[in-house]
């Protein structure tokens, strides 16, 4: 995922033994793979209720209007959720936007759509009653904040949503 400004790229990469969120924050220094961030390392600390010591796996970032990184987390033996990380001006502070209250199954593949909105799938839920196959994915947007979830997608829908195949608008 490319910055607003184009100048810092979020990726992830198992270079650290799992899939972690890296940043380089300046594409246009001498060697900008030297200066590669491990962005899940460094929130280790600072986020030790929210990880709970429990190994972990990121995915999916893409930048928001602010420059802080929206991606989703997966705890080993829990669903994904989403988080967001502030970079730059914004700090370093993580913060968990979706929950297993509120979306059990899980929620991932934030897409930024304008400077406050996240959308996002949610899934897959468990088949119907009776019912065979694999479970269903819905899309939600929330606010960049951590509230107001609303769901994109009809809840009771016979097929499956996703996000990744949708693009985010171009930031100007």
């Amino acid at each position: 995922a490319a910055s607003p400004d184009g100048r810092s790229v979020a990726f992830i990469s198992d270079r650290s033994g799992r899939a972690h969120l890296f940043l380089i924050p300046d594409l246009g220094a001498a060697d900008p793979e030297a200066t590669a961030i491990d962005l899940s390392e460094r929130t280790l600390q600072a986020a030790a209720t929210i990880v709970a010591g429990r190994a972990f796996d990121d995915d999916g970032p893409t930048f928001l209007a602010d420059d802080a990184i929206a991606f989703s987390r997966t705890p080993d033996g829990e669903p994904s959720q989403i988080f967001v990380i502030g970079i730059g001006r914004n700090g370093g502070g993580l913060r968990q936007l979706t929950d297993a209250r509120t979306l059990p199954y899980g929620a991932a593949e934030p897409v930024a759509l304008d400077a406050g909105t996240i959308l996002l799938t949610a899934g897959p839920t468990p088949p119907p009653e009776g019912g065979t196959g694999a479970g269903r994915y819905a899309v939600y947007t929330i606010a960049a904040g951590g509230f107001n979830l609303t769901p994109v997608s009809r809840r009771d829908a016979p097929y499956s949503d996703y996000t990744r195949r949708l693009r985010g608008r171009r930031r100007k």
